[in-house]
């Protein structure tokens, strides 16, 4: 039970029509004018005088009147009458749209209609959305003919009729649909109506059959078409699969070129003027590895280095000789037992003198000049400082005179001492 009952049941008294109206739009009412709604009341205490009002002017009957409901809201004649109107507004809002969705739910199962028979007889593949189109079209033009005033326009039989009378136009087979659809009898009397009222409908849609055709072949402009890869047997394949054969058959044309023919000696691709390959200077290392690129490099002429007029080449087997003889010398000569000095510098070696003109050898001169293997030893030999492995101990283990003299005289001590005793 509502808060507003008792207040309505005063101003409809025995009424119950005008109560039960009168409660129902309290109800909607109510609901409208809330907090929020557009339609707030400041004087919330007319709502149930102003919905009993309008219910007595829906029903057309005087029980309820101006004054009463005034009263009962006990609200001037001013506030009153501005309660009435937004009640009256936030009603008139609500019964609108409720109007508004019965025309949508009709329209929408008129479209749901047509749609279930385009979609079972498979129509909407070949012509997607046009033919519901025509379908509408072909409704209007019939109910505008006055032929179909006896007939529901909301109802089934219309919606056959003027599908059976579209499908005969495209010249569509209609065996199945007259035998499984109902109200087929109907629909053959609303056919043989268009065909005689609607030849211009009729032209019209065979028209647009006709482009429609050309309109689902056609692309859009604006999107580009997606680049066709290249299949197994594609000729875009096959084209490009050519041209190798073309260049290898040019390749042999070429070399069948005759001997006679005079041939221009070319220079090396991989050797420019301009840019040298660095050789690698010879190490004490060096002379045990492989010499198999210098071999190679020089059978090539560009490789070689310019000799200068200033430095000569010298004799590797006159050089061999010296130091073997000079080598022979110090192995036979006895070393000279005499006092070493720190501060006096010992004479230069023939050996060390050997080694200061090997470093005046051009290493370049000489890397080409090494084609025996005696040459490795003798480079190799030169490069060495000559040490005698016991020369040291030779030169520290030589006698003093002073040193001896002192010992000598230790030994006869002793051994007189010994006789002694």
């Amino acid at each position: 039970m509502s808060q507003h009952d008792d207040r309505l049941k005063l101003l409809c008294g025995d009424s119950g029509e005008t109560l039960q109206r009168a409660k129902e739009l309290t109800h909607y009412a109510n609901a409208k004018t809330s907090q929020g709604s557009g339609f707030e009341l400041k004087n919330s205490i007319g709502l149930p005088g102003a919905c009993a009002l309008i219910a007595s002017e829906q029903l057309k009957n005087t029980i309820v009147d101006f004054e009463s409901a005034r009263a009962n809201a006990c609200l001037s004649e001013a506030a009153f009458s501005k309660c009435v109107s937004e009640v009256r507004a936030a009603l008139a809002l609500d019964a609108s749209k409720q109007q508004d969705n019965r025309r949508q739910t009709r329209f929408g199962s008129n479209k749901l209609a047509y749609q279930l028979l385009i979609t079972k007889y498979g129509l909407d593949q070949k012509y997607g959305n046009r033919f519901l189109d025509w379908c509408k079209t072909a409704e209007f033009t019939y109910i505008q003919l006055g032929k179909g005033n006896n007939i529901d326009r909301d109802g089934p039989k219309i919606k056959y009729a003027i599908f059976y009378w579209v499908c005969g136009v495209l010249k569509f087979d209609l065996g199945s649909f007259l035998k499984d659809e109902p109200h087929s009898d109907k629909a053959r009397s609303i056919s043989k109506v268009m065909d005689q009222h609607c030849a211009v409908t009729r032209a019209s849609i065979l028209e647009e059959s006709k482009r429609s055709g050309t309109i689902t072949t056609r692309t859009s402009p604006r999107k580009r078409l997606l680049r066709e890869l290249p299949s197994k047997d594609s000729p875009k394949k096959r084209k490009l699969s050519a041209e190798p054969q073309t260049e290898e058959s040019a390749i042999f044309r070429l070399s069948d070129v005759p001997e006679e023919a005079p041939v221009k000696p070319s220079t090396s691709p991989r050797k420019s003027p301009a840019k040298r390959a660095l050789r690698e200077l010879p190490t004490g290392d060096s002379r045990n590895k492989t010499n198999a690129p210098i071999v190679a490099h020089d059978s090539d002429v560009e490789m070689l280095a310019p000799e200068t007029p200033s430095k000569t080449r010298r004799n590797g087997t006159a050089a061999t000789a010296a130091f073997l003889s000079a080598l022979s010398k110090t192995a036979t000569q006895p070393f000279p037992a005499h006092r070493s000095s720190h501060h006096d510098s010992p004479p230069p070696s023939p050996s060390k003198k050997r080694v200061v003109e090997a470093r005046d050898f051009d290493p370049l001169v000489a890397d080409d000049d090494d084609d025996s293997p005696d040459d490795f030893v003798h480079t190799s030999s030169v490069r060495r400082r000559f040490r005698p492995v016991f020369l040291d101990r030779k030169q520290w283990a030589a006698q003093d005179p002073y040193l001896l003299k002192l010992r000598n005289s230790i030994e006869k001590r002793a051994n007189g001492h010994s006789l002694r005793v």
